[in-house]
């Protein structure tokens, strides 16, 4: 009974570590999915001018609110570090004449928080910040679907930060 005794506290240890690992992959999967759902929406958006991308840009972060509430088992608002949606014109290969597309990344950080507090002081500092929370980051790249354009609508980078 001894030995039981001894090796008790490693065991949970263990175990409870799995238990908050499983969470926070869990979370990070549902974060991702998340933002490739916003990614989604915003790239059936017509987005051919700067106005479009600004007006499309805040319904993408709009969206990835909606879509992280609903999809984020404990997601709280305030945790949502940062949504940056950005635009930018290219020229589509072979093509000829040249005719141009639009790109959409969504990014999005989120802090996640640790529910265990045995296991909380640990993982804490694996993401470089002892806040008591682990980020939690995404990233999702996707074309417009708008037809092909005559011009480059955007030459420049064009983002939406929320």
């Amino acid at each position: 009974m001894a030995e039981f005794a001894l090796i008790l506290p490693i065991l949970m240890l263990i175990v409870t570590g799995l238990l908050q690992f499983g969470i926070m992959f869990s979370g990070q999967i549902a974060f991702v999915n998340g933002v490739r759902e916003a990614a989604r929406f915003g790239s059936v958006l017509q987005t051919a001018d700067a106005a479009e991308a600004d007006a499309n840009g805040a319904a993408v972060n709009a969206r990835l609110r909606e879509v992280l509430a609903a999809g984020l088992p404990g997601y709280a608002a305030a945790r949502l570090v940062s949504v940056q949606t950005c635009y930018l014109g290219y020229q589509n290969p072979g093509s000829s004449p040249a005719t141009y597309s639009v790109k959409l990344t969504v990014s999005a950080a989120y802090r996640h928080e640790l529910f265990l507090p045995i296991i909380a002081p640990i993982l804490d500092p694996l993401d470089g910040a002892g806040d008591g929370d682990f980020r939690l980051t995404a990233s999702e790249i996707f074309r417009v679907e708008n037809p092909p354009l005559s011009t480059n609508p955007l030459t420049t980078l064009r983002c939406v930060t929320t």
